[in-house]
């Protein structure tokens, strides 16, 4: 919207009230508002020989004679004393005394703010004359009734022009008042016949489709059948096309034995272009008088502030619908959003108790990693796509939005639980259909979790239900279908717990390092140790990782108790500088922070431990997910001298393949495999296909979980098969976890088949 619109908004009141023949208006005041709308430090009215107002200077200081020049000359600048160089701008009209001048410093007036308050002068020296003549004529009839009743005729006139008057302004508040548009142009023409006497009047606009025709729409005193056949005319035809294409008011006057009457016509403007006229005329010869055509102008400029406010209160109200719809919806689908669902969700979960509804928290599996992998544009088209599949599986009355990501919610009605599953599995059969990349076609897979709506809920607990039960679905592999249930609630609940004692936990240092020797095979000499981590509890006494490290990974706390598990072993280690070096393994969370390698170079220069005392483990999957960075941090580690095993070696991606990317010291057989050498032909022959492939790359290997003598042979016998391979062993066998200052303070070299520590 123009400044001009907003200035003609802002300042339609101002008109309405300095037109009010009943209203002392403070025209300083007045003066004060269209300055401070146009940013101007002086504002003058004045006349040929005088300064009737000014807003800006004293009384003292004020250059009148200077100011009434102005008023009257064309310049765009000039100089005024306390303010120097300054944008002047005058406005008036060429049958009115009365001139409206503004000056400011800030820059020159943009073409609306001139137009606007040229405008502005017409309509105030307008108002001002209708005023002027107002107190004349009340003046006069206070005395002419006084007189002989011979002059009652002429007191009677009088008051008609007073109630026409009065009809001029109420058009003026009409406008103020944002009345129809319909309305305000009705009152105008209406308005227009009755002051000027004449048989008709009407408003016809520039049909936009339609260069040079012209609509009727507004008329008064013109007969039915003739709107109908002249609605559209074009210009020059009936209405003269001066008016429309020079802007000026239009007088014609023809002969009544002609067939033809007077007729004025003048330009309707909105931002300072033509869109229209207003023409008034009848079947007579009659002249029409200065006064007349002023006042016609009056009307048209009354039909010009009409059309503006119309228009610029369209633009706000479309700005604003704008403004809901994108504050409503997402704007990649079109779905309405989380406010939005939330909002329709609390109004149905009133009517639950008449009308069953669920709940279906949709969420796009592995989505990250297709966007990843194929780009974001892909991804885009993906839930651009789900979006239009879920519009058109429901119906009217259910809802469908996006949340967030890949996440999509459904509010459906009139539906049992054992139909809501049955409507999930449809949902997951239409996002499954396939979607083209190119000569690619991509299925993608959802797990849905269902909620049914009870009337104790709230619209939060019922999206968390199904949030909670699309997490469970999740858990259980992905592309299922899971319905809420209050098991559910309290596990969450009992997650909560968790992780706000995990906070306090390390708040408090209550993780404690325990030590788990490594030894050589067959030698069963002890070569290392992994730290692992306890949970020093207050009440529920010494907690193992698998009671809390998977909650941790949830809520993210797991990088904190990475950090301190690092940040006590490697102190261990200073304090013992004997010690074997102790290895440890980092989370996926951890692992993935840029600032990872640059911590651990901190916390080992800190204490003055070398980097060759320090193993770090991460596990074949975290490897797999974050190639290229992890295969940075790998290197770097190594560069600063640190062994790098991977932990749980063949329970991830499994691809020997993969290993060939990654320049690490060793891998640690995961204890599955271990627990089940001699009683499974393929744990054997998985067990033989790593040590060719470690003794090939020249890695170390470490099988974890070693409970029996009978394990250490068969794997001694295995190595015999397939070559000479280090072999570490860790397990019970050899020691169980103990407090690290206590297992490096009772450290023996040489671990048999007893427990150590």
């Amino acid at each position: 919207m123009s400044p001009s619109s907003w200035s003609l908004l802002s300042l339609t009141d101002l008109v309405a009230a300095f037109g009010d023949p009943d209203n002392k208006v403070d025209i300083d005041g007045a003066l004060f508002r269209v300055a401070e709308t146009l940013n101007a430090e002086i504002a003058v009215l004045c006349d040929d020989t005088s300064v009737l107002h000014c807003h800006g200077f004293g009384i003292g200081d004020r250059p009148d004679d200077l100011l009434i020049r102005l008023s009257h000359a064309s310049a765009t600048e000039a100089e005024l004393p306390s303010l120097g160089r300054v944008s002047i701008v005058t406005g008036n009209h060429e049958h009115q005394s009365q001139r409206l001048l503004l000056a400011r410093t800030s820059g020159l007036f943009t073409a609306d703010e001139i137009a606007f308050v040229r405008g502005l002068g017409r309509v105030v020296s307008l108002a001002a004359a209708m005023r002027s003549a107002l107190e004349a004529e009340r003046h006069s009839r206070a005395a002419l009734e006084t007189r002989m009743a011979d002059n009652k005729r002429l007191v009677r006139q009088l008051r008609e022009r007073q109630g026409l008057l009065d009809r001029l302004f109420r058009i003026q508040q009409s406008i103020s008042h944002r009345d129809a548009i319909q309305d305000v142009l009705d009152s105008i023409v209406n308005g227009a016949v009755d002051l000027l006497g004449v048989e008709q009047a009407s408003i016809r606009l520039s049909d936009l489709e339609r260069h040079g025709t012209l609509v009727l729409v507004s008329s008064a005193g013109v007969p039915s059948e003739i709107v109908e056949r002249f609605r559209d005319v074009e210009i020059g035809e009936q209405i003269p096309a001066e008016v429309i294409t020079e802007g000026t008011l239009v007088v014609r006057y023809e002969k009544e034995d002609a067939g033809t009457g007077s007729l004025m016509s003048a330009p309707v403007v909105v931002e300072n272009k033509v869109v229209g006229c207003l023409t008034v005329g009848d079947g007579s010869s009659r002249r029409y008088s200065s006064a007349e055509q002023e006042a016609l102008l009056a009307f048209a400029q009354h039909a010009s502030l009409a059309l503006q406010d119309a228009r610029a209160s369209d633009a706000m109200r479309n700005a604003l619908d704008r403004e809901r719809r994108r504050a409503e919806h997402d704007p990649l689908t079109g779905l309405p959003n989380r406010a939005t669902v939330r909002a329709a969700l609390a109004h149905r979960v009133a009517v639950s108790e008449r009308i069953p509804i669920s709940v279906l928290f949709v969420d796009l599996d592995r989505f990250k990693l297709a966007n990843d992998t194929l780009g974001h544009a892909f991804g885009d088209r993906v839930l651009t796509a789900v979006g239009d599949r879920l519009r058109l599986a429901v119906r009217g009355s259910d809802v469908v939005g996006r949340l967030s990501g890949d996440e999509f919610i459904m509010v459906v009605e009139g539906i049992t639980e054992v139909g809501a599953v049955e409507f999930a599995a449809r949902i997951q059969d239409a996002i499954s259909e396939p979607i083209t990349d190119g000569q690619v076609e991509h299925v993608i897979t959802a797990s849905i979790g269902i909620a049914r709506v009870h009337r104790t809920d709230t619209a939060e607990e019922v999206l968390s239900n199904a949030d909670l039960a699309m997490y469970r679905a999740k858990q259980l592999g992905r592309g299922r279908i899971e319905v809420f249930d209050r098991a559910m609630r309290e596990r969450i609940e009992h997650r909560v717990s968790v992780s706000q004692e995990l906070r306090r936990a390390l708040a408090n240092d209550e993780f404690t390092v325990y030590l788990q020797p490594l030894v050589e095979l067959p030698t069963r000499r002890v070569c290392a140790f992994e730290a692992l981590v306890r949970w020093n509890h207050p009440t529920r006494g010494v907690v193992v990782p698998g009671d809390f490290i998977p909650l941790a990974e949830e809520t993210g706390l797991v990088s904190r108790i990475d950090h301190t598990v690092m940040r006590k072993a490697i102190k261990m280690l200073a304090d013992h500088p004997k010690a074997r070096p102790v290895a440890m393994n980092l989370s996926a969370r951890t692992f993935s922070d840029p600032n990872i390698v640059t911590v651990i170079t901190d916390l080992l220069a800190e204490h003055s431990v070398d980097a060759s005392r320090l193993v770090i483990e991460v596990t074949e999957t975290v490897l797999m997910d974050q190639t290229g960075t992890a295969a940075r941090h790998v290197q770097s580690l190594r560069d600063l001298g640190l062994a790098v095993m991977i932990d749980d070696f063949g329970t991830g991606y499994s691809s020997l393949s993969y290993l060939q990317s990654f320049d690490v010291d060793g891998v640690k057989i995961d204890r599955t495999f271990i627990a089940r050498l001699g009683e499974d032909t393929r744990a054997d022959a998985i067990v033989a296909a790593v040590f060719h492939m470690a003794e090939a790359l020249g890695l170390v290997v470490v099988a974890e979980g070693i409970e029996t003598d009978q394990q250490v042979a068969r794997l001694l016998e295995i190595r015999e098969r397939t070559g000479q391979v280090a072999i570490h062993g860790q397990g019970y066998l050899f020691g169980r976890p103990a407090e690290g200052n206590t297992r490096l303070a009772g450290f023996v070299e040489v671990a048999l088949t007893a427990q150590v520590g």
